[in-house]
């Protein structure tokens, strides 16, 4: 993402505030218009919003990185954790990500939004699903 290999073509969302915090400005340490994706709407634990990146390939999914929206110190706002879905073709479905355990696995942002992936998974569309569980 931070590089744009992944075209902006392949970045969509469940919904956007407005065009200045859409998809497009999802890219991590970038200021791009809002400097964020921002869904519509307030965030809950019972919503379901969703920022998709579709990699048009199988790849190796080992990580995960987060950063909330500076704004030119207009807006100072993050999202405090989030999980993981990817898509299996063989299964024709999302697959909510697990644990070696078989647990869900919810991304906690506090301290570090580096998150590692383990076990890593072979996705050709993941997205996440960002919880305000504040």
């Amino acid at each position: 993402m931070e590089s744009g290999m992944i075209s902006n073509e392949s970045l969509s969302a469940s919904s956007s505030y407005d065009q200045s915090v859409s998809p497009l400005s999802s890219r991590i340490r970038t200021e791009i218009k809002g400097g964020a994706w921002c869904p519509n709407g307030l965030i809950s634990p019972k919503s379901r919003q969703f920022l998709e990146i579709d990699l048009r390939d199988e790849y190796l999914i080992t990580g995960t990185e987060s950063q909330g929206r500076f704004a030119n110190s207009v807006g100072v706002e993050f999202v405090e954790s989030y999980s993981v879905e990817y898509w299996r073709t063989a299964l024709n479905r999302w697959v909510k990500y697990k644990d070696f355990n078989g647990s869900r696995v919810k991304m906690d942002l506090t301290p570090v939004p580096v998150q590692s992936v383990h076990p890593s998974v072979n996705a050709e569309c993941p997205f996440s699903l960002f919880l305000n569980i504040a």
